[in-house]
């Protein structure tokens, strides 16, 4: 059964490629265009993990990992957090809230490595052909 992962980003774009991608590395992806309708999708059915952009309208980034986690049902699913919000300096300790801190623009192979670390790997590897 494939893992379940929440995208919680505002940018149709955005959201929609890495939907794409990560269905193509066997993720079953939901897709929310912000934090109201994420909590929404993370209430009906929890996902594995979630994905979430910080700046959103409604209600933010933020106040949606704060839900999540405040949630005794939905406080272990796993947050990478995806902003732009960054300096050389990386990240700021308010990061902290999520598992794990991505800048925008992502790179998608960053992304996928630390989903699979995260989560394990979602499906079997093929097998080489061996003697029969």
């Amino acid at each position: 059964m494939a893992k379940r992962i929440l995208i919680v980003e505002d940018e149709a774009k955005a959201a929609q490629s890495l939907q794409q991608r990560l269905q193509a590395a066997g993720y079953e992806v939901t897709l929310a265009a912000d934090g109201v309708n994420g909590w929404q999708h993370a209430q009906r059915q929890p996902p594995d993990l979630a994905v979430v952009d910080l700046m959103m309208p409604d209600m933010d980034g933020w106040r949606f990992i704060q839900r999540l986690k405040g949630d005794e049902r939905l406080k272990g699913i796993p947050v990478i957090i995806l902003s732009a919000l960054v300096d050389v300096e990386g990240p700021p300790r308010s990061f902290e809230q999520g598992d794990y801190f991505l800048a925008k623009p992502v790179i998608f192979d960053h992304l996928l490595k630390k989903i699979q670390e995260l989560l394990g790997s979602t499906r079997e590897r093929p097998r080489a052909p061996g003697p029969a």
